[in-house]
């Protein structure tokens, strides 16, 4: 049966899927990356580039990150591509925007807490655990179709209006 093992991982060891389902729809989607070049850093550099388009809303979750640091209630899942490199398979919109921001203060383009940039150098994530690729793969599609095709139910109005008023009241 496959499982999931909770793991902190360094952010460096984290990779986004140049893969993504997401970009399915995008122009300049020609072929499949195969897992021995997802690591390389063009590959990267084009898979954020993807995820940092606008209709991802990646701006939006940088922002909350750069404002309250990276909250761990909902775990990245990852799958292992060697014994400490990970592909991420749900989240990487999160991780996007975390690369993005780490760059943009190294960049001096944004100046990020002490206890933000704390919150982004280890992630915790979630690994499937399963030796079998065919399984593995078969496991993560079915996660990421229970997330994105059945959703999370969004809260009204009303709830939403509610959550901001008590982060303002606490000074978010």
């Amino acid at each position: 049966m496959t499982t999931l093992r909770e793991l902190v991982v360094p952010v460096d060891s984290l990779y986004l899927d140049p893969n993504n389902p997401r970009f399915a729809d995008l122009q300049d989607r020609l072929q499949p990356i195969a897992p021995d070049r997802v690591t390389e850093q063009g590959v990267q550099q084009k898979a954020l580039a993807r995820i940092l388009d606008d209709r991802f809303e990646v701006a939006q979750l940088k922002d909350s990150i750069r404002t309250i640091g990276f909250l761990t209630v909902d775990r990245l899942v990852v799958t292992p591509l060697s014994k400490d490199k990970y592909v991420v398979i749900e989240g990487n919109r999160r991780l996007g925007a975390i690369k993005s921001l780490l760059e943009d203060h190294r960049n001096g383009e944004a100046d990020l807490a002490g206890e933000v940039q704390g919150s982004l150098g280890e992630i915790p994530v979630l690994v499937i655990d399963e030796p079998e690729l065919a399984k593995r793969e078969h496991f993560a599609r079915i996660l990421q179709g229970v997330r994105h095709v059945a959703g999370i139910r969004p809260w009204g109005p009303y709830q939403q209006a509610q959550v901001v008023a008590l982060m303002l009241d606490d000074g978010k």
